[in-house]
This record gives C-alpha cells, structure tokens and sequence, in this order.
C-alpha cells in the first residue's frame, strides 16, 4: 500500500474528517481528506497534462512552514 492508496481510502471512509490541520501564524486552516484527494487529482491532471507519465521522476519543492 503507498501514500496515494492510503488517501484515496480516507477520502472514500472519511470525506469530511480533517486529514491536515494548518496553525501557521496563529491561523488555522483545516483540509479534509475529501478536499485533500481532490487537490491530488487536480494535480495529477496538470502533470499528464504537461506531459508527464507514469514513471516519470518528478522532484516537488514546499517551502518549509
């Protein structure tokens, strides 16, 4: 089982419980896993679209926070 497998079956069980809870700078934010799942799928369309396909390496950068 891998990352995206473990998402998709807490976005399919758990759709409106918090996967990520953000309390930079004395606000918080709350992303459920449904929310979570969708901004992946998003994602994962703009990479094909760009032309990246399976077994591409790809390297994401995220500031630290």
């Amino acid at each position: 089982m891998n990352i995206v497998e473990v998402l998709r079956s807490h976005a399919e069980q758990f759709p409106d419980e918090a996967a990520l809870i953000d309390t930079h700078r004395g606000c918080s934010r709350t992303t459920t896993y449904g929310e979570l799942e969708r901004s992946a799928g998003q994602i994962a369309v703009l990479f094909r679209q760009a032309g990246l396909r399976a077994g591409d390496t790809v390297l994401l950068f995220h500031p630290m926070s």
